[in-house]
């Protein structure tokens, strides 16, 4: 069974994720943080869905800090907003996507079931 951190302080895109991903269940155990760690008592993760912008974190500094955690899971970064520096970010931090919080229950359980195969 896959591990999904989800990163996130906003409850209701916990519940979207959820919702997107239920056809996923019984080879997918989501795991819903509001901050960055301390990740204790889980096993990793395979893959990392994360907020740019968190309580304890923001934009750049969030890629730097899961990076520095999970170097090489597969991380899908969600915002609001497509941050003006994307592109250099992608390579940067070996972004697995990238997608705008409007477009999360469209595109999401397809993101994850190409990275997850």
């Amino acid at each position: 069974m896959k591990n999904l951190f989800i990163i996130d302080d906003d409850e209701l895109i916990h519940e979207m994720v959820s919702f997107s991903l239920a056809p996923l269940e019984n080879r997918m155990m989501l795991r819903f943080f509001q901050e960055l760690g301390p990740f204790e008592n889980t096993d990793p993760p395979d893959i990392i869905l994360s907020d740019l912008r968190l309580r304890n974190s923001k934009g750049e500094d969030t890629l730097k800090k899961i990076r520095s955690l999970f170097p090489s899971v597969p991380l899908i970064v969600m915002s609001g907003v497509e941050p003006l520096e994307l592109e250099k970010w992608r390579s940067d931090y070996a972004l697995a996507a990238f997608i705008l919080k409007d477009d999360l229950l469209h595109r999401l359980k397809s993101i994850i079931d190409s990275i997850g195969n």
